[in-house]
């Protein structure tokens, strides 16, 4: 909330601010499948590239990390609207990565 409300602060009227991060699933049991479904994709690229298991041991870390504090585009979109972002949407959605507008 900090951060996105620095970000409306500091944004020129009609800006836009676009993210692309990860959000939770309002359904339960499908955000366990999305996150099941990278953690499957972590296992083939540490397979495909054995030297570099650190870096994804770490990436799947972060995500677990993430999934302790997790951010629904309900919420996302709710926050916006309070700090008075005129218009947000989702423009695209990946497993739990999603791709986010604002526009001031």
């Amino acid at each position: 909330a900090k951060v996105l409300k620095e970000i409306y602060r500091v944004l020129k009227k009609g800006g836009v601010f676009v993210n692309g991060d990860k959000y939770s699933e309002r359904n339960r049991v499908k955000h366990q499948a999305s996150l099941k479904w990278q953690e499957n994709e972590f296992k083939k690229a540490m397979i495909k590239y054995p030297k570099d298991k650190a870096i994804y041991k770490n990436w799947m870390n972060h995500y677990q990390e993430d999934n302790k504090n997790k951010f629904t585009e309900t919420e996302q979109n709710s926050l916006s609207k309070k700090l008075g972002f005129r218009a947000s949407n989702f423009l695209e959605r990946f497993y739990l990565e999603a791709v986010f507008k604002a526009k001031k």
